[in-house]
């Protein structure tokens, strides 16, 4: 499995602003020792709470502190319409959820009466028990490529669908999880690495407790009002609007648009500071070029920070389209292997776009965003038959 993949199914987050100390393999600092320690940091359990903004009349963002690492906490936004509210996305575990509804307390009495899905993957899903439990006649809503893949992809194959079922599944999450920390150790003794770079592996360590805990008791809730094109819950004050946007980071992205205020919450389709790969590489800059036709004055990422216009949706269709053009003279010939044409691509330019000069980010640009190279390859040869 690659890295990306492995990372991925973790759910590991970024911890904060706190490093260990870092020493050479030659002074041999007992590997054990520096686990625990790292596990340990007191910032840990607050890198996975969420916090509440509000971004516009009658809309409030839900962000975890830091937007990049392996499969970082993704963002929810809560809409506060007349009679009830609407949330956009659910969270990726059962810990997640129930600071979502803690985080809904806090803003209103009013009663959740939605929450619409904006892709299948679970980090935006399967923090739904907790809501449900607590909400317990809301709509959960999605489009019909997305309600498909939650009841088909394997992924979900042994995601149990009751809290009183969900054992076998705390104690596989919990070994797995353990085994990542055990792999990423080495790093936090590489003095080869910069500063940021030994920050960030520290940090990717340092949650996994909290991790643990935020999976148990964890289990799928399935949608239950599926649309084809558009859902629309109108509204005086915060009308929104559920689109089928188009392919791009999976192949039925939902955006969720609330026309009143201009504003988006984009999902996966946009990511920052990094971009995630997708499924459907080549459709996607029609399908940001359709979120932008939308004139949004805030577009809420999938994951990351509040962006305040469009200029991130820009350099992602350009970078795009560049990566597509590098592909495209590898297309018509004999089939390469992976390895070969994310070789014969070169990124250099978007990674200095996307990343700057902090070599932890361009390490994620290279797992996540370059990793697209591969999936634009074989949707080219399949377009031209090969």
């Amino acid at each position: 499995m690659s890295t990306l993949c492995r990372l991925a199914s973790t759910g590991l987050l970024l911890l904060g602003d706190i490093a260990l100390p870092v020493s050479t393999r030659a002074q041999s600092r007992d590997s054990t020792s520096a686990l625990s320690a790292a596990m340990s940091l007191p910032s840990a359990e607050r890198a996975m709470k969420e916090s509440a903004r509000r971004i516009a009349s009658h809309i409030y963002m839900f962000h975890p502190p830091l937007p990049y690492g392996p499969a970082p906490l993704p963002n929810e936004v809560l809409i506060e319409q007349t009679d009830g509210l609407v949330l956009v996305d659910a969270g990726k575990t059962r810990g997640a959820g129930q600071r979502i509804v803690a985080l809904i307390h806090q803003i209103s009495a009013k009663p959740l009466k939605a929450v619409i899905i904006t892709h299948w993957h679970q980090d935006h899903v399967l923090g739904l028990g907790p809501i449900i439990e607590t909400w317990p006649n809301i709509s959960v809503i999605t489009n019909e490529a997305t309600d498909h893949a939650i009841r088909t992809d394997e992924s979900y194959r042994s995601t149990p669908h009751s809290r009183d079922s969900t054992a076998a599944r705390d104690s596989a999450r919990a070994k797995a999880l353990r085994q990542y920390a055990t792999e990423y150790e080495p790093h936090l003794h590489d003095a080869s690495l910069s500063p940021e770079e030994r920050r960030g592996w520290a940090d990717v360590v340092g949650v996994l407790n909290q991790r643990i805990a935020d999976e148990r008791g964890t289990y799928l809730v399935l949608p239950t009002i599926v649309f084809k094109d558009r859902y629309r819950l109108d509204d005086a004050l915060a009308p929104v609007e559920a689109i089928s946007i188009g392919p791009a980071h999976t192949d039925g992205d939902v955006a969720v648009f609330m026309p009143r205020q201009r504003t988006v919450a984009a999902g996966d389709i946009i990511v920052s500071p990094i971009p995630y790969g997708g499924s459907h590489v080549v459709e996607w800059p029609a399908t940001l070029a359709k979120l932008k036709s939308l004139k949004p004055k805030l577009i809420v990422p999938g994951h990351g920070d509040l962006e305040m216009d469009t200029s991130f949706a820009d350099l992602m269709i350009g970078a795009l389209h560049e990566m597509q053009f590098k592909v495209q003279p590898f297309v018509a010939g004999t089939q390469l292997p992976d390895d070969s044409i994310m070789a014969h691509v070169d990124l250099s330019d978007a990674r200095l776009r996307f990343a700057g000069q902090n070599r932890w980010l361009a390490y994620w640009f290279d797992q996540y965003f370059a990793a697209n190279v591969v999936t634009a390859y074989a949707q080219l040869r399949k377009l031209v038959g090969k």
